[in-house]
């Protein structure tokens, strides 16, 4: 749609400067006819001029003499105003002022792009949402973005040094970052603001005239290159393991300047906040790098929240790892399942339980009559199936069934089957319980898995990899953990005891150092292999134990840790290295030199022909 005339008009008024408004007309140097015309209408000076509406100017201005000075306006710039603009001062706590160097240089797309990209009388978007909108391609909009930017530079000379002195000052404040929320009063950033009721106004505007030397990043303002911030979030990522927190900032701080520049303090830690997700504690060596206190459960829920609504598993799982840089789909499964603050309303679909607590209320009366349904069946039902027959909507249904998980008389199945819980354990593990019984002790586990009918093999063998009831003693045998001194009391104390343990060393050590420490009490004996600590502290403790013999907290991450690093360093070389080639490269990581080998053969995305040089797959 077309700009009213009078609203160009004023426009024009608005934003051309004082000196052009007020330029005579016989300056100009308009044809003798063209300058008489217009002097017979009292008109003066190019203010007087441009302030006639254009209806009234068209009945005595022909196509010719309009055409004649816009030329004559034109050539007066050129010649001119550019030079005089330069030494006119303008008022840097006034927005119209400010506005007007700002646009003045522009012509009309120019300043349709700035005004939607930093959001001047409308709501900001990006460069992508402006070309969509516009009709545009991506690289003629950004080709229109680099004229306008090169435009401001050459004609706001009076505007944007003063813009970059003032950016300089704030990150000087605020070791290397602008908080828009803390700008300081009486300046022209504060005036942008201000006027714009926008906070955000005035680091949109530097992040567009200087893109390289300033970014836009969560909410705030870095004082580094687009380069330079990918290059500091990747030293970040490598120097702050999880297995080496909590770290002194100090330190940190100290590790990622290695002889070079100082770093700003302040920049480092929005970093390590926003892309690390990491937080800050307070000890008497000082402040300390510590992991995001918070529990899965409720990042989860902080995610539901953000959404608004239910959400697909595989939505949860990517919006995680986009926040927290890496989970487990099945670990973060586990904990929508197991925690009660998440109800499942759909095939793989959760949302907040107190968002469903009046459903929920009505869904426990159904749920007893699907529980005694299934009991007087018997067998395995489809509760599902049986909900749909009886009228009952998915979104109901799945309500219904969580209510029914709760019951004991009844036992889920998954995929919304169920049967009665007539025994405690299933059928698989009464016969294996059986067989360890007739065995008298351990068992070959290659010969006893062997010998399991092809029907159940694989079952077999994942119980006695994962069930909580079997430990392996040695290398190829598996017993029965009852037969081992170990109740539940026992097992709490051996569970912190080397809790303790652990903390003193940093969040890990091996196998044969908490042996050690497990055989001054009254918890350790000659029975006690390394192998079988370590089978008791996977199946029923919160460690893992790696490859080499190493046992770690679960929550530092170590194997996770040490994989990306070897990884890292594997597509750095882009080719085969050897466990001690990376070493070489990676001196803070010789202690695990036993450790890193067991990773890499066990990583799917490592391959290896010899078994000693390594390539990423």
């Amino acid at each position: 749609m077309d700009t009213p005339p009078e609203t160009t008009d004023a426009l024009a008024l608005q934003l051309l400067p004082v000196q052009l408004l007020r330029l005579p007309i016989d300056d100009l140097g308009l044809p003798s006819v063209v300058a008489e015309t217009i002097r017979d209408h009292e008109l003066t000076t190019v203010g007087d001029l441009l302030g006639i509406s254009a209806p009234h100017a068209e009945t005595w201005l022909d196509r010719a003499a309009v055409d004649a000075v816009r030329q004559a306006i034109a050539n007066a710039i050129e010649r001119g105003l550019p030079k005089q603009a330069a030494s006119v001062a303008f008022d840097p706590l006034d927005w119209p002022s400010l506005q007007a160097h700002l646009l003045l240089a522009l012509d009309d797309g120019q300043r349709a792009l700035l005004r939607a990209l930093i959001g001047i009388d409308e709501a900001p978007v990006t460069l992508v949402h402006y070309a969509r909108r516009s009709g545009l391609d991506l690289r003629t909009a950004d080709a229109l973005a680099e004229r306008t930017r090169t435009r401001l530079h050459e004609r706001s000379r009076a505007l944007l040094p003063r813009l970059r002195q003032e950016l300089d000052l704030e990150l000087r404040t605020f070791d290397g970052l602008v908080d828009p929320h803390r700008i300081a009063r009486n300046t022209m950033l504060a005036t942008m603001a201000t006027a714009n009721v926008d906070p955000h106004f005035p680091i949109r505007l530097a992040a567009f005239c200087f893109p390289h030397e300033y970014v836009l990043h969560q909410g705030m303002l870095l004082g580094t290159s687009p380069r330079g911030l990918r290059r500091l979030v990747t030293n970040l990522r490598t120097t702050v393991a999880r297995y080496r927190l909590p770290m002194p900032l100090a330190t940190l701080v100290a590790e990622l300047e290695d002889g070079r520049r100082p770093l700003p303090l302040g920049l480092v830690t929005h970093l390590l906040r926003t892309e690390l997700r990491l937080s800050f504690a307070i000890h008497e060596s000082g402040e300390v790098v510590v992991p995001d206190p918070r529990s899965p459960a409720s990042r989860l829920a902080e995610i539901l929240e953000e959404d608004g609504g239910s959400m697909q598993l595989t939505d949860l799982i990517f919006a995680y790892r986009d926040r927290y840089r890496r989970v487990t789909p099945r670990r973060l499964e586990q904990v929508l399942r197991r925690e009660p603050a998440f109800v499942l309303v759909g095939p793989e679909r959760f949302a907040l339980r107190r968002w469903h607590e009046e459903e929920l209320e009505a869904a426990a009366l159904v749920a007893d009559r699907a529980v005694r349904h299934v009991c007087a069946e018997g067998g395995k039902q489809n509760l599902l199936r049986w909900l749909a027959a009886e009228g009952y909507d998915e979104a109901t249904s799945w309500l219904i069934l969580d209510c029914v998980r709760h019951d004991e008389r009844v036992r889920l199945l998954g995929r919304g089957e169920a049967c009665p819980a007539t025994q405690r354990r299933s059928q698989v593990m009464v016969q294996l319980l059986s067989d360890f019984r007739r065995a008298s002790g351990d068992v070959v586990e290659s010969m006893f898995v062997e010998n399991q009918p092809d029907s159940r093999r694989r079952l077999v063998e994942r119980l006695l990899t994962h069930n909580r009831m079997f430990v392996r003693p040695e290398p190829d045998r598996v017993d029965l953990l009852s037969n081992y001194p170990f109740n539940e009391q026992r097992l709490r104390r051996l569970r912190k005891r080397v809790q303790r343990v652990l903390d003193d060393r940093g969040g890990y050590t091996t196998l044969d150092i908490l042996k050690q420490e497990v055989e001054r009490t009254d918890l350790g004996g000659s029975w006690l292999t390394p192998m079988l600590l370590g089978e008791i502290l996977r199946r029923h403790g919160w460690f893992d134990v790696l490859p080499g013999d190493f046992v770690a907290l679960r929550d530092r991450g170590l194997g996770t840790a040490l994989m990306r690093l070897a990884r890292q360093e594997l597509r750095d070389a882009g080719g085969q290295l050897t466990v001690h080639e990376i070493l070489r490269q990676r001196t803070d990581l010789a202690e695990f030199t036993n450790c890193l080998a067991g990773l890499l053969n066990q990583d799917p995305l490592v391959q290896s022909q010899d078994g000693k040089r390594y390539c990423l797959v």
